[in-house]
């Protein structure tokens, strides 16, 4: 479906968004995505003790799944939106958070270990999806245990 909307935007020069952190279960592979996520599942599904997670856990992001990306790419390119849209789930959850919560959905509990010598990112990283609400009706429908428990299923199921 990505690749569709990539090569639509292409022929009718509309503006895509693309501003947002997407959990899916392609983003294993995909450049696209957020590997952060992936790279989380990876390691709690494997049992890796202790976990450990760049930074100090207190970065904060903005994550959305890729269903809704795709839902609200196809919103804005029926509404022939020109100007760039932000999609997100306007719900921030630390690094901290994130990596229990995909703990508690494996069913498993790791220490986790935070290098602090590694990079914690940006504080903070938010999308505004008003302006998406407002043009488009977009909201987002999946929440983050919602996405995080369908990607996990999925992948455990591939490998």
């Amino acid at each position: 479906l990505l690749s569709f909307l990539i090569k639509s935007h292409l022929f009718t020069k509309m503006t895509i968004p693309l501003l947002f952190l997407w959990i899916s279960q392609k983003m294993f592979w995909t450049w696209l995505s957020n590997p952060l996520v992936a790279s989380i599942i990876k390691r709690v599904v494997d049992k890796e003790d202790p976990l450990v997670v760049w930074g100090d856990g207190t970065a904060v992001r903005d994550f959305i799944y890729s269903k809704d990306v795709a839902r609200g790419m196809i919103y804005a390119m029926e509404n022939d939106i020109k100007e760039p849209l932000n999609l997100g789930s306007g719900q921030e959850i630390s690094i901290d958070s994130l990596a229990k919560l995909i703990m508690k959905i494996v069913n498993v509990s790791l220490k986790i270990n935070w290098d602090i010598k590694k990079p914690n990112g940006q504080p903070r990283r938010c999308i505004d999806s008003e302006k998406a609400k407002h043009e488009i009706g977009f909201n987002p429908t999946t929440s983050l245990e919602v996405g995080i428990n369908e990607t996990i299923n999925w992948y455990l199921n591939k490998n």
